[in-house]
């Protein structure tokens, strides 16, 4: 996010992250924003969740005006009946970007 600015941006512009855990995926959440020698000295994967509040205070500084676009990070579980996304998963991102200040 800090290479770019919206002065660059001449067309609508989304800002996407994984701030949850959902169904299969890991249990971490890790920075919004890690050097490369960060994430081989922590190990951190596409994998992992977003800090939740990190993400939103960079994307909302760099980028007040940009469309934002949450999610769960995912994984294949070994049982597919544990493969869903359920009604307190989605309450669940509702209150993390209502939290932020977002509705």
């Amino acid at each position: 996010m800090k290479q770019w600015s919206l002065e660059q941006i001449d067309f609508p512009f989304w800002v996407n992250a994984d701030i949850l855990v959902g169904p299969g995926g890991g249990g971490k959440i890790g920075p919004a924003l890690a050097p490369a020698e960060e994430a081989a000295r922590t190990k951190r994967t596409f994998r992992e969740a977003i800090d939740p509040t990190e993400f939103f205070a960079l994307a909302k500084y760099y980028f007040p005006t940009c469309t934002l676009s949450t999610g769960w990070v995912t994984g294949t579980p070994t049982d597919p009946e544990d493969y869903r996304y359920t009604m307190g998963l989605e309450k669940s991102l509702q209150i993390a970007v209502k939290i932020q200040g977002f509705s």
